[in-house]
């Protein structure tokens, strides 16, 4: 019955039938149509007798079930119409993909129909690397974007990921074949059909033809490969096969919950950003919200290791050593995630050249709610005092 619900919404959509009548079941509709479907063959400013009123509704009932046996064998197309939208509220995510809505609220995710651009990083998704000019893509779209003085957008329905599949057009030009004549997409028509939307389509097949493609590959083939589950098997053994050093838990010294200091380093500690605690050298003078609990995690998970050793990743700007740390073979940053006492920063600043195992520290991130405090990034910009280094008060004397 659902089903048959949904088909007659779509005949109503191109008949311009109320339909609110289906609400009140299948003879209401009928009884409404005739006030809604033009009949030139009869005079509906004379009265209807009760013989033309069921002429009228057997025909309709007819047509009704023509327009869904049609629609079955997709030969129906439906009525779509074009939506405005508001240029400060896109984000243009990679060359295909557009997110639409109020900073801080869900966004509406629309997948741009007719073409697949090359691909970019998304460290939440944990995929740490660009498809050959998948950032020139992206950088393509967000100037068609920034450019226009009109954006809109035609939903066509959802795809199997739950975006809205939809062309997307700038001051009424379509924006795929934008990417087209810059070489920067591959045509999906051919593949996933017209989406009730043929003139478009042909529109984007002409220009697959007629506008040479830059030299990437298919960014279905380039997904299936990169992007697979055997990769990503394959890069976390690489990643457990890189040495670890060993740490002497007797030249370990405690600081917050997502930095230690070792011998003569200061580590900090990937995949996870802790609660502040009071740090006035560098403007901190409070703590955060169970900044002290999960320095006292840290802490006590550490003292509690049989075996504690890290990797190290590089420094960061503060001349910090990045590095995972490892009590008994298990990455510090997964049990503190776990206990609500962290946020995972993989989303932010990526893998820092371990996939493998970033993308574990991103599954327990996944596994939990939200932590209940602010995340210390946005924490940081708002109470942290951004104080001068000596020498630059020095310099200024």
């Amino acid at each position: 019955m659902k089903t048959i619900r949904k088909k007659l919404f779509a005949v109503l959509a191109t008949l311009a039938l109320p339909a609110w009548s289906l609400g009140q079941g299948i003879p209401a509709l009928i009884k409404a149509a005739p006030s809604a479907v033009a009949m030139p063959a009869i005079g509906l400013s004379q009265p209807l007798s009760e013989t033309d009123l069921g002429r009228i509704q057997s025909g309709l009932i007819l047509q009704i079930k023509q327009q869904i046996k049609t629609a079955e064998v997709g030969k129906a197309a439906p009525v779509y119409r074009r939506m405005p939208m508001d240029k400060t509220k896109i984000y243009v995510l990679d060359g295909d993909t557009i997110y639409y809505g109020d900073k801080g609220t869900a966004k509406l995710k629309i997948r741009i129909a007719g073409i697949d651009a090359p691909e970019i990083k998304h460290y939440s998704a944990g995929k740490f690397e660009d498809q050959a000019y998948g950032p020139e893509a992206t950088q393509l779209g967000r100037a068609i974007v920034h450019r226009a003085k009109k954006v809109e957008y035609l939903p066509l329905g959802l795809d199997k990921y739950g975006r809205t599949l939809a062309h997307i057009f700038v001051d009424d030009k379509l924006y795929a074949l934008e990417l087209l004549k810059k070489g920067l997409a591959y045509e999906t028509v051919t593949k996933y059909g017209n989406n009730g939307c043929p003139d478009l389509a042909a529109a984007i097949l002409a220009a697959a033809r007629t506008y040479p493609r830059l030299p990437f590959k298919n960014p279905h083939d380039w997904r299936a490969s990169e992007w697979s589950a055997e990769r990503e098997q394959a890069d976390l053994q690489k990643d457990l096969a890189l040495p670890r050093i060993a740490m002497d838990k007797s030249f370990i010294r405690f600081d917050d919950g997502d930095t230690i200091f070792y011998k003569d380093m200061t580590l900090r500690i990937l995949g996870m950003d802790t609660p502040e605690i009071i740090h006035e050298k560098d403007g901190i003078f409070e703590n955060q919200a169970y900044g002290p609990e999960a320095a006292a995690l840290t802490k006590n998970l550490i003292l509690k290791a049989t075996k504690v050793e890290y990797l190290a990743a590089g420094q960061d700007r503060y001349g910090r050593t990045l590095a995972h740390v490892f009590i008994d073979n298990e990455l510090l940053s997964v049990p503190v995630i776990k206990a609500g006492l962290a946020y995972e920063d993989i989303s932010k600043f990526g893998a820092n050249g371990h996939p493998g195992y970033s993308r574990l520290i991103l599954a327990a991130g996944r596994s939990m709610p939200t932590p209940p405090f602010e995340n210390p990034l946005y924490w940081r910009a708002k109470y942290q005092h951004k104080t001068q280094p000596d020498s630059e008060l020095v310099a200024g004397l």
